[in-house]
């Protein structure tokens, strides 16, 4: 397989830049949409264009957005369903998911699943080595 083309990071987005990809979607919102966007996705690059492209196509509304986005019936389905299929097919990243999410202190982990998780966005590391 070749792959071309250079691989970017996006950093999640502000506030600001949420409010201003929704007026290019022309989505006129008034309130605290873009707070209650933030606070679902935390600013998530990939997971903020999938709201507003459902929101701008009128797939869904606001509120059915927010309330079965977590659900497997929701709009993150497909992405969800990735990470699931992912995991499942490395033992040791569901293990160290499992430990991270229900754990209420931070938590040490091989330094290759530290990588992995990482790669795939579902974590963030603040301190590799403590």
């Amino acid at each position: 397989m070749l792959l071309l083309g250079l691989c970017l990071k996006l950093p999640p987005f502000n506030f600001q830049q949420v409010r201003d990809l929704a007026q290019r979607y022309e989505l006129n919102w008034q309130g605290n949409e873009v707070e209650q966007l933030m606070s679902l996705v935390g600013g998530h690059p990939y997971l903020v264009n999938i709201a507003l492209y459902y929101l701008s196509h009128e797939v869904i509304d606001f509120e059915r957005l927010l309330s079965d986005a977590p659900k497997p019936t929701g709009i993150y389905r497909q992405h969800l369903q990735s990470y699931l299929i992912l995991l499942q097919q490395e033992p040791q990243l569901i293990s160290a998911m499992y430990n991270l999410v229900n754990s209420s202190e931070p938590i040490r982990l091989d330094v290759l699943v530290a990588y992995k998780l990482e790669s795939l966005g579902l974590i963030e590391l603040d301190r590799f080595f403590a």
